[in-house]
């Protein structure tokens, strides 16, 4: 335990740098990161890195698309996803006795999903205000950490009921009510201390807390569909963790794997329900 909360204090130091840097470049070279990493430790427990045709250009596509302008009038996201799918099949067909259509399939949607699901981290910026995309930021992170906080410690306390004991034995549903109920108050949270941050700036501005309430909600659900999705993939190829990069917790995708569906639904759900207008 006491590793753990090292690792994460550190882990949030590294947020705090990194988020002083929000209109830069540097959030873009960072969840570029995130994305390699992720892509290669779910590569390497399926056991595609040794394929390293198929793996180098779904590689080099993860680090590639944080750095699209996704809302901007030039879409290279649509144009570089098909390139991936049309390099792939290529090499397809050159390696046939070698590869399987299976794999190039399941690399070819991993490799689309995964660094476009972080990467909305950096279009939410990209798309509004600095003041808004920062804060769909925060609602996207609080509403994956603190949903897997509230529901490890309700789930501790009360849990009777397996949520899913084949996939993931100590998950409970009390554990998944404490989890969401958590995320929605966390978020609350968070927009009252950004409210004051923004009451100090002299910004004007106005959080729409229903708005908030749903989308929460709703993406604190995409991230329990996100983390079970994580544990099926773990349990079929035999890995205890992704990786071990952060001490404690394990790899990018077993800290972040709650992340990869919040990311989106925020990204998405907040352009049709504003949470902050400014």
């Amino acid at each position: 335990m006491k590793q753990r909360i090292i690792t994460a204090l550190v882990g949030l130091l590294i947020l705090g740098i990194v988020l002083a840097a929000f209109e830069t470049v540097v959030l873009n070279a960072v969840v570029s990161c995130i994305c390699l990493l992720a892509v290669f430790e779910v590569f390497k427990a399926l056991g595609y890195t040794q394929k390293r045709l198929l793996a180098v250009p779904c590689f080099v596509y993860a680090v590639l698309v944080p750095f699209f302008d996704f809302t901007g009038t030039i879409r290279l996201f649509p144009a570089a996803s098909f390139g991936l799918i049309l390099v792939l099949l290529c090499v397809l067909l050159r390696h046939h006795q070698e590869l399987q259509f299976q794999e190039v399939v399941t690399a070819g949607a991993l490799s689309l999903l995964i660094p476009f699901s972080f990467a909305t981290i950096v279009y939410c910026r990209n798309s509004g205000g600095a003041q808004q995309g920062l804060f769909n930021i925060f609602v996207m992170l609080g509403s994956a950490w603190f949903s897997d906080t509230g529901a490890y410690f309700t789930g501790r306390a009360c849990g009777k009921h397996k949520l899913a004991p084949q996939i993931s034995p100590h998950k409970t549903v009390e554990g998944l009510i404490g989890g969401l109920i958590t995320a929605v108050l966390g978020n609350f949270f968070l927009a009252f201390l950004f409210g004051i941050g923004l009451d100090y700036l002299q910004i004007g501005y106005q959080i729409q807390w229903l708005n908030l309430f749903c989308v929460s909600l709703v993406a604190a659900l995409a991230g329990v569909v996100g983390d079970l999705s994580a544990s099926v993939l773990k349990r079929q190829t035999g890995v205890k963790d992704f990786g071990s990069i952060m001490p404690g917790h394990g790899g990018i995708m077993d800290r972040f794997d709650s992340v990869l569906l919040t990311a989106p639904i925020v990204f998405f759900l907040s352009r049709f329900l504003p949470i902050l207008l400014v």
